[in-house]
């Protein structure tokens, strides 16, 4: 966990009644993690029947490089008069076969629904854009040569809930996504079909977040992470925090993305 200077050890959660089916299937997203290493091993592969990660963990974990300065990154105030938006969990097939053949699932693969997320699509002439929802705002610099790519990239914003079934868990998120359609916003959150021609040489992402649980992520479109990139931290003058992910020469990406969770607002609902 990056942001809290901690090792984690992770393995995909599931639901009981899922184990059975994926005992049999293979097991994804499972990772040793340590702070600003990143991932020291980690598998995400679903044509394997799991894989035994072993790996040595420092006993105290490398910090976040600290920056004191102004923020470049402003926030709009948010109006507590108005409700959070909210977002879901949507069902997916996923397989190691080309979509165009039928065949039976290896996997279902929940991805979240993000129609409510406000998003700028990107235009390999530009080199900057900010976006907000709510009150927090996400910048980009960025170099994309696109060399005839059918699909599409945008900045994508959110600042909200979550809902996993009948629990509400509070989130924000500034991302930079692949989209395989600009006019539609939920083909961002999906898996990619086809693989990107798009190069970004290089790409900064900035968020005002003022949230001490911090995750950033960077993966392509086959839902491998992508390595060499840096991950910092700024105590603004005004109090406020940003975080910056910085990547240079990425191929095929999927996003690029910081994710914060907002436990305040978690809950749960009766159905």
């Amino acid at each position: 966990m990056a942001s809290l200077n901690l090792s984690k050890l992770t393995q995909n959660a599931m639901h009981d009644q899922l184990v059975d089916y994926h005992r049999k299937n293979g097991r994804l997203g499972t990772g040793i993690y340590s702070s600003q290493e990143g991932a020291i091993a980690e598998t995400f592969d679903i044509s394997k029947n799991g894989t035994l990660l072993i790996a040595d963990l420092p006993v105290h974990p490398s910090s976040i490089p600290e920056d004191h300065s102004t923020c470049s990154v402003q926030s709009v105030p948010n109006d507590p008069t108005q409700p959070m938006e909210s977002s879901s969990f949507i069902p997916y097939e996923m397989t190691t076969i080309p979509s165009s053949q039928t065949v039976p699932p290896i996997h279902k693969v929940f991805y979240q629904s993000i129609v409510n997320f406000t998003k700028i699509p990107l235009d390999e002439n530009d080199q900057s854009a900010t976006l907000c929802h709510e009150s927090t705002c996400c910048h980009l610099q960025y170099d994309m040569i696109k060399n005839n790519d059918s699909a599409t990239y945008a900045l994508i914003a959110y600042n909200g809930v979550h809902v996993i079934d009948y629990f509400h868990a509070g989130m924000i998120t500034c991302a930079v996504m692949r989209c395989e359609s600009i006019n539609d916003i939920q083909s961002c959150a999906q898996l990619a079909t086809t693989i990107s021609s798009t190069v970004f040489n290089s790409l900064t992402l900035k968020a005002n977040i003022n949230e001490n649980i911090v995750f950033p992520s960077v993966v392509n479109t086959d839902m491998q992470l992508v390595k060499d990139w840096e991950f910092l931290h700024t105590s603004c003058v005004d109090g406020k925090s940003e975080w910056t992910i910085k990547l240079n020469e990425v191929y095929n990406l999927k996003s690029a993305s910081i994710y914060a969770r907002v436990y305040s607002r978690d809950k749960k609902c009766i159905k």
